[in-house]
């Protein structure tokens, strides 16, 4: 038949020898299990069984025996259910000149179409292969061969991966025929795939995925582990450079860190690691401290200590300390040591890790402990003490009848003392009250039902502007910046926010400048505003100016304005007025603020420059008559 070729013979001499390797079969038959008796349905023959499947063809040899057996003496063809192996070998240029031989294999189907013809008098099968078929063998010998000689070139990604070499690699190590090869089944990406190997190049919109930053980050941050030996015990630990955890068991990459929470690596971290893909995603993503925040991850600390993070190892840490020392330091058993007692003790370290986890308090109830300063507050006679002693303590002011102020929840944080947070969450608030003999302002009025919020009498409220906010904030010298000031919510609440109004019905006002603490000027002196007229003054002075300068055309629609020659009649020719140096001293260069702003006298342009009521109005009005007649003219 045209194109056939003779591939094989069954039945030659090797085939009596019992002890011939069946590795050295020129052709192998391997059986289908969807098959039985009817072999001439092509169907069903399956293409995706496996192809090295060498047990399953050694454990129907006896079938396959009788087949051939079956086939010789009937001259009928053999089953169709069967897939052929050939092996073979090509020549491949090596290097130096050599010619190596590479092994080849071919996986054909037993299907009519393909063997037309099978001679039982020669035991020979004729192929007739569709284009194309053969190539398949060579194309996988040719990817086994490459892969073999690639492997000297790639860089280990982890224990189980190995990294593409780049065309770069290749090229710079004199091996532009790799290169070619390569280029061959196609680009890096595909020949990776292809040859088994990780290509650390990602397709277009990689990246934009979070969830694959997420996995190369937490591949990063595990590469970050060493394994270290303590010189005293020999033991073996772990350490991570990033999150400063350590580890007694092999960490795993899912731990990122070793920590309670995943630590997000640094600018730092990951361009020592030289991952600037990662570096490029992360800013993608709004930069470092935006993936740390949708990731739900730490960010990284650079303090000493750093393993004390992991609440498991504060735990184990804390515990230890407590087995050693909580007898000889007087610490009562199921007791958490205060922070004097660790900072007596040398163990700084213990009480950083404490205030990482949310204070002494939070730390005891994870540990299942009592918190020793807290535990002396269930007592509420001694709860109150504390609140009184810390009113006095921290100079809480006094109220009019001179009852110290119950501190905030915020005075109480930022001294640390949460273990009087904690008193008023098991006591009830207003017998801590009445015991320590506070106000509380935030008790209800019986009246209203509204809080009951007292200000400070006004020699406590003048004491409290001038020591403790003009001594730590720019001073507050006028009312125009105690008013930026309550705007700024700096105010307390016990100081009124019109205090002028609130302390001159008490009749205790006694000025801004007592009031504030503004520092005294030279005797004589005054303020610029001070030293103007007063708003009737000076209204009647440009008054008389306006009458004694009238004249002409006072609608001002003909010549331009002269300063030299004419009252101001609108504020922008007052502006032109003043700059051109005709102002007196004591009349002020903006009215409207020093009339109106800061002294509250402030009526309007017509009454400060003497103008009719809208007559601003009617001169405008006249300015477009004058117009329309000069068009129809």
């Amino acid at each position: 038949m045209a194109g056939g070729e003779v591939i094989a013979q069954v039945g030659d001499e090797r085939d009596d020898d019992d002890e011939r390797d069946d590795d050295d079969d020129d052709w192998e038959v391997i059986y289908e299990g969807a098959a039985s008796g009817d072999g001439g349905d092509d169907d069903e023959w399956d293409g995706d069984e496996e192809d090295d499947d060498e047990d399953a063809g050694e454990a129907e040899e006896g079938s396959r025996d009788d087949d051939d057996d079956d086939a010789e003496a009937d001259g009928a063809p053999p089953p169709m259910s069967l897939v052929l192996r050939i092996a073979g070998a090509r020549a491949v240029a090596g290097a130096g000149g050599a010619i190596n031989a590479l092994p080849v294999t071919h996986l054909v189907p037993l299907v009519p179409s393909i063997f037309p013809r099978w001679d039982p008098s020669t035991s020979a099968l004729v192929m007739d292969p569709p284009e194309g078929l053969l190539d398949l063998g060579i194309r996988q010998s040719e990817i086994r061969a490459l892969r073999r000689d690639l492997l000297p070139y790639c860089a280990r990604v982890n224990a189980t991966e190995l990294g593409m070499p780049s065309r770069r690699t290749l090229m710079r190590s004199g091996r532009e025929d790799l290169a070619t090869r390569v280029a061959a089944l196609g680009d890096s990406a595909a020949a990776a795939v292809t040859l088994g190997f990780t290509f650390k190049r990602k397709p277009d919109g990689y990246w934009e995925n979070i969830d694959f930053l997420r996995d190369a980050l937490l591949q990063l941050t595990h590469a970050f582990w060493f394994e270290e030996m303590d010189e005293e015990s020999e033991e073996i630990f772990w350490y991570n450079d990033i999150s400063g955890a350590l580890s007694f068991e092999p960490p795993t990459e899912a731990s990122g860190g070793g920590l309670d929470a995943p630590v997000m690596p640094s600018v730092a971290d990951v361009l020592e690691a030289r991952r600037y893909d990662v570096h490029h995603a992360i800013l993608l993503h709004g930069g470092y401290k935006e993936v740390a925040g949708r990731l739900g991850w730490m960010q990284k600390r650079t303090s000493e200590n750093r393993h004390l993070l992991q609440f498991a190892t504060l735990r184990r840490e804390m515990l230890e300390f407590l087995e050693e020392a909580g007898e000889e330091l007087d610490v009562p058993p199921g007791r958490l040591p205060t922070a004097a007692t660790l900072t007596g003790a040398g163990r700084e370290d213990l009480v950083q890790g404490v205030k990482w986890h949310g204070g002494f308090v939070r730390v005891a109830r994870r540990l299942g402990l009592l918190n020793s300063r807290a535990a002396e507050l269930t007592d509420v006679a001694v709860a109150a003490a504390a609140f009184r002693d810390f009113a006095r303590a921290h100079d809480v002011p006094a109220l009019h009848d001179g009852a110290r102020i119950m501190p905030t929840n915020e005075q109480l944080i930022a001294h640390g003392r949460h273990d009087m947070r904690w008193a008023l969450r098991i006591h009830d608030r207003a017998s801590i009250v009445e015991l320590a003999g506070l106000h509380d302002p935030n008790a209800a009025n019986p009246n209203t039902g509204g809080a009951r919020k007292r200000r400070l009498k006004y020699d406590d409220a003048r004491r409290y502007m001038r020591e403790k906010v003009n001594d730590v904030a720019p001073p507050l010298t006028s009312a125009r910046r105690f008013r930026e000031w309550c705007e700024a919510g700096r105010r307390p609440w016990f100081i009124p926010a019109l205090p002028s109004e609130y302390y001159s019905k008490r009749g205790e006002w006694r000025g801004w400048d007592d009031f504030l603490g503004a520092p005294e000027r030279p005797r004589g002196l005054r303020r610029r505003s001070d030293r103007m007229k007063s708003y009737e003054d000076a209204r009647t002075h440009m008054r008389t100016l306006r009458d004694a300068q009238r004249g002409g055309d006072d609608d001002g629609a003909g010549a331009p304005y002269d300063p030299s020659t004419t009252a101001p009649r609108t504020s922008s020719e007052y502006k032109r007025w003043v700059r051109a140096g005709y102002k007196p001293e004591d009349i002020p260069y903006d009215p409207v603020l020093t009339y109106g702003k800061r002294r509250g006298d402030w009526r309007g342009w017509d009454d400060f420059l003497g103008r009719e009521p809208g007559w601003e109005k009617t001169r405008a009005e006249r300015r477009r008559g004058r117009a329309k007649a000069g068009s129809a003219a």
